[in-house]
């Protein structure tokens, strides 16, 4: 696994190529709420996405009112 862009790749062995990790966009949005609605439960499951989606460290910087005028 690797990151170029701040986009994370992972090895698919299937392809035999790396492929980014992207959230699967195309599901319904009520298939989405079942999957996800309930959290995680297990302390390994926290560590497995925090292994593949790393950590959400997003930094908005801040503007100076007369740059925001």
């Amino acid at each position: 696994m690797f990151e170029y862009r701040f986009i994370r790749f992972q090895y698919d062995p299937v392809n035999m190529r790396f492929e980014p990790i992207v959230f699967d966009c195309d599901m319904p949005c009520h298939a989405i709420h079942n999957r996800l609605s309930g959290g995680i439960s297990t302390e390994s499951e926290y560590r497995l996405q925090l292994i593949k989606y790393g950590k959400c460290n997003l930094e908005v910087p801040e503007k100076s009112f007369p740059r925001l005028l």
